[in-house]
């Protein structure tokens, strides 16, 4: 029987995922440099939120109960990778970010190490 407690998890990611995108793509937009620091902080919480989420909806199967959790990582590896592919990188900007907005938060902040990240010209 399908339960809805079940997927308001997946509903939970989507919206910390999704909050996630907005924050990436309105990041640099020239507001107060207190705003910006709360949008990086959240921003930075909703993604250790979301690797939570997805490894209790791991461990909410009844497969991972069986004690087939092995089987369950091989299956989903791809997902798995991609999440930590997506985390550590994400973090360790949104950190180098925050500390750039402390040091400098009256200026705008746009250092050449962000701009070698950018794939403009």
């Amino acid at each position: 029987m399908l339960q809805t407690s079940n997927y308001s998890l997946v509903l939970l990611q989507f919206l910390l995922l999704t909050s996630d995108l907005f924050g990436n793509s309105f990041s640099e937009l020239r507001t107060a440099a207190v705003l910006q620091q709360v949008l990086v902080t959240l921003q930075g919480a909703a993604l250790p939120f979301s690797s939570i989420i997805l490894c209790l909806m791991f461990f909410n199967t009844i497969v991972f109960q069986a004690g087939l959790g092995s089987l369950l990582f091989h299956k989903f590896k791809g997902a798995i990778l991609l999440t930590v592919e997506y985390f550590a990188p994400s973090m360790s900007l949104r950190i180098w970010v925050m500390n750039l907005l402390l040091e400098n938060s009256d200026l705008f902040v746009w250092p050449d190490g962000l701009q070698t990240l950018c794939l403009r010209d």
